[in-house]
């Protein structure tokens, strides 16, 4: 088992996950076409074009909503990356800044965060 461990560590994640994220719609589509000849095989003789039919449009509306739905959601949810690291940086100390003037914290963690904010945040 550690072995097994040992090996995915050492697995370039995105590379497999880049691949598979490409092959998922021709899985997809070969799935439904699958599935869509299997139901108008099934269905009687006289229903064979209203299975077809069906089938076929719930398939295509599902495959397409399902292909689409990625790209609609980065469109509408995204947002805008940061320009440069020093807008990254002033970001991350502004969170820091509102979060002490918004929260009690012991002098500590103040210490802590402050450090964060000025040094560690620095690139």
């Amino acid at each position: 088992m550690n072995t097994l461990k040992i090996a995915g560590k050492f697995l370039d994640q995105p590379i497999l996950v880049e691949k598979f994220r490409k092959a998922m719609p021709a899985v997809l589509v070969a799935g439904a076409a699958v599935y869509s000849v299997h139901e108008i095989n099934k269905a009687p003789e006289k229903h064979k074009k209203k299975a077809a039919i069906r089938t076929l449009s719930t398939m295509a509306f599902t495959v397409g909503s399902a292909l689409a739905a990625p790209k609609i959601t980065d469109k509408v949810f995204k947002k805008e990356m940061p320009k440069s690291i020093k807008e990254l940086q002033n970001n991350a100390s502004g969170l820091v800044s509102e979060f002490l003037t918004n929260n009690f914290v012991d002098k500590k963690t103040s210490a802590i965060l402050e450090k964060a904010k000025t040094k560690i945040l620095k690139y």
